[in-house]
């Protein structure tokens, strides 16, 4: 639920500073499909209001920053977090998760509230996520990565830990920070409720743990708190996964992504583009490779079910591939 209170202030977060910008209040009575336009526009465009430019530090210095240009500056007070990461440009992909929110508060408005208001959504074309070919660890490289040597670099030993943890037990990353160890059961079991799915089904997820998840338990065992896993903040965790790849270079190989701004196919290398959300994806994707059933999977990766969602993890292997072309 925190996840989902933090997107929505974030959605709205957008919403203000495009009204800010327009010099526009939109009231609920008086909204058209034309304002969903200027919303997506604003959020494709909203980098365009920001350049690098020469700011000077407290200690004297001089540095180039990427700050929001000096007659937008009005936009963003109060918006201090936004100040501190910039504004890049963003993904269509970006757009529909934000429309998301605002079509839900739209459906709660008519339905809830019971507001005369027509469906501004009915002539709305809602963009569609498109994710590309998910890509995953192997079972080996996953292996690898556990095995490999951080004695130089102990901070990221841990997060390789926690990300390892991960891939063997498949859930969100936002059920993995509140993990506490009494989510562990007799040692053998990981059972929790999963947070996107708490008020669909409030079923139980269970999930035997790995031999390699019950070692990487038992070094955390004593950390004098209740939590199951050292973690720390979703962005330093992100940070520290694409750190331990460059760190394993044999493991740094180059893969092919669906480039979410352009929709393009390019090649970059793992260190770029890796992130909590692969853990989840070594989860779901070795377990099709191996050839369970989206049903048997998504018992355990927290899916609700029937879920569609779950299909984006499915990819058809090179080796599958290669046994395929022998057989024409």
């Amino acid at each position: 639920m925190a996840e989902r209170k933090k997107s929505y202030n974030t959605c709205m977060g957008i919403w203000d500073r495009m009204e800010k910008f327009h010099g526009t209040r939109h009231k609920i009575k008086t909204m058209t499909t034309d304002v969903l336009y200027d919303f997506k526009n604003f959020i494709l465009n909203e980098c365009d209001l920001w350049e690098f430019r020469n700011e000077k530090q407290k200690n004297g210095e001089t540095v180039e920053k990427w700050l929001p240009k000096k007659r937008y500056e009005d936009i963003y007070k109060g918006y201090g977090y936004v100040l501190n990461r910039g504004v890049t440009k963003r993904s269509l992909n970006y757009v529909a998760n934000e429309f998301k929110y605002i079509r839900a508060f739209w459906i709660w408005v008519m339905k809830v509230q019971k507001c005369k208001v027509d469906d501004i959504f009915e002539n709305f074309n809602r963009d569609q996520a498109v994710y590309g070919t998910p890509f995953f660890f192997t079972k080996e490289d996953r292996d690898k990565l556990f095995k490999a040597d951080f004695s130089t670099r102990p901070e990221l030993g841990v997060q390789r830990d926690i990300f390892v943890f991960q891939s063997l037990v498949g859930c969100r990353v936002g059920d993995l920070k509140r993990l506490k160890k009494s989510n562990v059961i007799d040692g053998k079991y990981l059972q929790y409720v999963a947070g996107k799915t708490r008020n669909k089904s409030g079923k139980v997820v269970t999930v035997p743990l790995h031999p390699d998840a019950v070692t990487i338990l038992n070094r955390y065992k004593d950390t004098g708190d209740d939590r199951l896993l050292p973690f720390i903040s979703d962005q330093n965790y992100n940070e520290a996964i694409k750190a331990m790849f460059k760190h394993v270079p044999t493991l740094d190989r180059i893969v092919t992504i669906l480039d979410p701004v352009t929709r393009l196919e390019k090649q970059v290398r793992l260190s770029e583009v890796a992130s909590s959300h692969m853990g989840r994806r070594n989860f779901c994707g070795n377990l099709y490779e191996a050839g369970f059933r989206d049903a048997d999977i998504a018992s355990m990766s927290g899916h609700s079910e029937g879920s569609r969602a779950i299909a984006r993890y499915r990819k058809v292997s090179e080796q599958q591939k290669l046994k395929m072309i022998k057989k024409l």
